[in-house]
């Protein structure tokens, strides 16, 4: 892991009035995610949850991003690892909610309506789409979500990744997540 800064890559579009070239850059983050992702079963999921560190909220109403393997799924023979990524959650304003469903659209993300909730997910990707797809939902998490500096990124269910989140606080100078158990 690398000890760099926090850059200003912007990987979704801003809104009207919003400086997009001031977006987070998550290279640590993505790296970690990728890194788990590569120890995923052949058909496995985990689940990443951002939470505001000011708010207590009930479990289950925070934003998630769900990260997932799937090989073979169809067809037993086929060897190409694939991934999926699916995003839960509300954005922070309701005004917002356009906007974010343009955002994640644009960057190529499904939208699906279940029990009254939105949610956005897309695949299957290569590795190498994974990482970009990662950090441009980052950026719409970002944008529409609150996501930031100040966030606590909670792995839920999944030790290897706590441990794996921990070890990325202790070693870089940005504290971005708290891991809580």
């Amino acid at each position: 892991m690398t000890n760099s800064a926090w850059g200003s890559k912007p990987k979704a579009r801003a809104s009207k009035g919003e400086n997009s070239a001031d977006l987070t850059d998550w290279p640590e983050l993505v790296a970690v995610l990728l890194e788990r992702s590569q120890f995923l079963d052949p058909v496995d999921v985990f689940t990443v949850e951002f939470r505001d560190g000011k708010k207590s909220n009930p479990l289950g109403d925070h934003l998630s991003l769900m990260i997932g393997r799937t090989q073979g799924l169809f067809d037993e023979n086929y060897s190409a690892v694939e991934y999926f990524l699916h995003a839960v959650g509300a954005p922070l304003q309701a005004k917002g909610e356009t906007q974010a469903e343009l955002s994640w659209e644009g960057i190529g993300f499904s939208k699906f309506d279940s029990k009254g909730k939105v949610s956005f997910a897309v695949g299957p990707l290569e590795e190498n789409d994974l990482v970009s797809n990662l950090h441009a939902a980052l950026s719409v998490f970002e944008l529409f979500y609150g996501v930031g500096n100040e966030t606590i990124v909670q792995a839920i269910g999944d030790p290897e990744l706590e441990r794996m989140l921990a070890e990325l606080e202790k070693g870089t100078s940005v504290s971005f997540s708290r891991i809580r158990q």
